[in-house]
């Protein structure tokens, strides 16, 4: 990660979050089962948002394999469906994933320049 994050205030953290599924199609299943208007066979999620704020949201976004047209893929765009859901999806998506790991930072210093020095 040799990406410095820039923050106005320095109580900001930034970083990236890695969260692993318990299998391939964890993150499908949980979205057909419990995302009205989800079809498997036409959407392929390929985004996650979490939002907590005034309100708690989370956004999966999903390729839509049936809307390809060539202005889009000309564009380099990728055709997807937002679905905005409210925080109890949270509750629904956790037994799908198998462990998730993230660090946050003020991005005043690369994460790799540190060097841990209590082992």
């Amino acid at each position: 990660m040799d990406q410095v994050i820039e923050t106005d205030r320095k109580d900001d953290l930034s970083g990236f979050i890695n969260l692993n599924f318990i299998s391939k199609n964890s993150l499908s299943e949980c979205c057909a089962k419990n995302i009205p208007g989800y079809n498997p066979e036409r959407f392929e999620p390929i985004a996650i948002r979490f939002y907590l704020g005034k309100e708690t949201t989370v956004t999966v976004f999903a390729k839509d394999n049936e809307n390809h047209n060539t202005n889009q893929a000309d564009a380099g765009k990728i055709p997807v469906k937002k679905f905005k859901l409210t925080a109890d999806f949270l509750t629904r998506l956790l037994p799908y994933i198998d462990h998730c790991n993230f660090t946050l930072t003020t991005g005043e210093y690369p994460i790799d320049e540190m060097e841990v020095i209590n082992k």
